[in-house]
């Protein structure tokens, strides 16, 4: 999204979308989204499928693609999703092209900037743990 209204103009064209459905009956009890990242539980993977049929049906400008959870894990925007229960925990999600680097350390960068990288990481790992034994296990890795 180039332009700066263009976050903006996407949720609004989405919510527009989402009240059509919903007023149609068509949206899962449980529904999230995030920009154009959505979160449905459903009970199969038929209903599933239906729904991603009945959104891609909505409009057609938008293509929506779906993740099936595998052993009870879903990635979903940067953290991992672990179904144990009835309970979901999380934890940061890196994606295997992942190489983990972000700034060299002798880069020409003003040294608050490095702290505040540094800083931004282990806020984001705490914030997306949903326990402390997933926060250690990302602050170490």
């Amino acid at each position: 999204m180039g332009s700066p209204l263009g976050p903006l103009m996407a949720n609004t064209f989405m919510c527009s979308i989402e009240e059509k459905l919903e007023s149609e009956d068509k949206l899962p009890s449980f529904y999230k989204r995030y920009v154009d990242d959505t979160l449905a539980a459903v009970k199969d993977i038929s209903t599933a499928t239906t729904f991603l049929a009945t959104l891609n049906e909505a409009h057609p400008a938008i293509s929506f693609t779906m993740e099936v959870a595998n052993n009870n894990k879903l990635p979903f925007i940067g953290m991992e999703l672990t179904k144990i229960g009835k309970r979901l925990e999380t934890c940061v999600y890196r994606k295997t092209t992942n190489k983990g680097l972000l700034l060299h350390y002798q880069s020409h960068v003003d040294a608050r900037y490095k702290r505040s990288l540094l800083m931004t990481m282990l806020n984001r790992a705490h914030c997306l743990s949903s326990s402390r034994i997933y926060l250690l296990k990302n602050v170490t890795t």
